[in-house]
């Protein structure tokens, strides 16, 4: 059954990797403005799974980082990255649809200095990244893919 029908309510699953040198990442994953998940434990692997209320619409997920510095990425002499901090996602699905496809084609990240990267798949700079999407969710799929 989608959940999306169903009193407004969407069941959201996300995983993601957290990968960090000298100090964990500052995470808090949104929808809209609603907090679904702050996450400061650095913990490497993370999956959430919930079942939120939303109304039918337009809806922002979005995934912020605070906290990397300096210390979070390691370069040599010539400024190449050897080591870095970020948090990749890994799974996203909601209304147990797979949003992959649409994640890396339609997400985009805005860092601190409001550089745009499209579809970066994770975050790596203090930023935010987003996705739009519209509940119910399934017509809102089929809209986009075909």
């Amino acid at each position: 059954m989608n959940l999306s029908t169903n009193k407004n309510k969407i069941a959201f699953h996300l995983e993601y990797e957290h990968v960090w040198i000298d100090h964990p990442l500052d995470l808090i994953i949104k929808i809209d403005d609603r907090i679904l998940h702050m996450d400061v434990s650095g913990a490497k692997n993370t999956t959430i799974h919930k079942k939120k209320s939303v109304e039918q619409g337009d809806h922002v997920l979005s995934l912020s980082v605070t906290n990397k510095n300096d210390r979070s990425t390691t370069v040599d002499e010539q400024k190449k990255i050897l080591k870095d901090s970020y948090v990749k996602i890994k799974k996203l699905l909601i209304d147990d649809f797979d949003f992959g496809r649409i994640m890396f084609s339609e997400s985009k990240h805005i860092d601190n200095h409001n550089n745009i990267t499209i579809s970066p798949g994770g975050v790596y700079t203090n930023g935010t990244w987003s996705l739009n999407f519209t509940t119910p969710v399934y017509i809102w799929l089929l809209e986009k893919l075909f």
